[in-house]
């Protein structure tokens, strides 16, 4: 047998060097550095793997709180040139289409850059459902798939309701959300995987131990979705008391803590 070989590190288990400087509070992240004028930057990606860009609404971003600008691929153009495209050998000709740092004229693939929103913090408000999941009781459940899509109907509902709709009026009481230009509503885009389970407990009621099953309840949607964004929160004392759940008054609320 030989003996092993000192230098040779395949194989072998390596102490990291820098464990003990994160782990102890003395460790340098990217959020941590300071610097005279910096900037960050969040893009607003594309849900769709191919679809024709109509348009693109930053009014409602440049608004928010801290935002300095907000930049689409239209406005870069003019300015700088096209991302690099791939080097192929002249024996295989391949035709690449043109591809920009923010999407032009069309989305050519699911999570393509649409527009980047520049702010002062990097802390923006903004929230994503990674998953949810809930679990209702209707008995004997005699067709899973009506049920099961009847409570994700409803629990989309829910979230339409918590992170959208608000009725709005003016001074005089006129109400300004009388049509679905202005009464925003979830789609398919802002909903998360959401995974149905059945409690399953027969009632003695009914000759086959089912239940009432119309829908779902919405109900408990937005203290669920509330409360999670409220323990994301715990950190700044923030407790979420009202809805809809809007970026920009999440925002509001982060920096009123800091300040406190």
């Amino acid at each position: 047998m030989r003996e092993p070989d000192d230098r040779a590190w395949v194989g072998r288990a390596c102490r990291r060097k820098e464990d003990k400087r994160l782990t102890s509070g003395r460790g340098q992240y990217l959020a941590d550095l300071k610097r005279p004028g910096l900037l960050h930057v969040a893009f607003a990606r594309s849900s769709h793997a191919r679809a024709r860009l109509v348009a693109i609404d930053t009014i409602a971003a440049r608004g928010m709180p801290g935002v300095v600008t907000v930049v689409t691929g239209a406005e870069l153009v003019d300015a700088i040139r096209s991302l690099p495209r791939p080097v192929v050998a002249p024996a295989f000709p391949a035709r690449y289409p043109t591809f920009w740092p923010l999407a032009v004229g069309k989305v050519k693939f699911h999570g393509e850059p649409l527009a980047a929103v520049v702010e002062v913090s990097a802390a923006t408000g903004q929230f994503r459902i990674l998953r949810y999941l809930t679990s209702d009781d209707f008995g004997t459940v005699i067709n899973p798939l009506i049920i099961e899509g009847q409570v994700q109907g409803t629990v989309a509902q829910g979230i339409s309701n918590t992170i959208y709709e608000e009725f709005v009026y003016d001074r005089t009481g006129q109400q300004l959300t009388t049509d679905f230009e202005n009464y925003q509503i979830a789609n398919a885009a802002d909903l998360p995987n959401i995974a149905v389970s059945f409690a399953g407990v027969p009632t003695p009621h009914t000759p086959l131990g089912s239940r009432g099953a119309g829908e779902g309840i919405p109900g408990p949607v937005p203290a669920a979705l509330a409360s999670a964004v409220s323990d994301a929160l715990q950190p700044f004392g923030i407790e979420i008391t009202e809805l809809p759940l809007r970026p920009n008054r999440i925002w509001l609320l982060i920096q009123a803590a800091k300040r406190a």
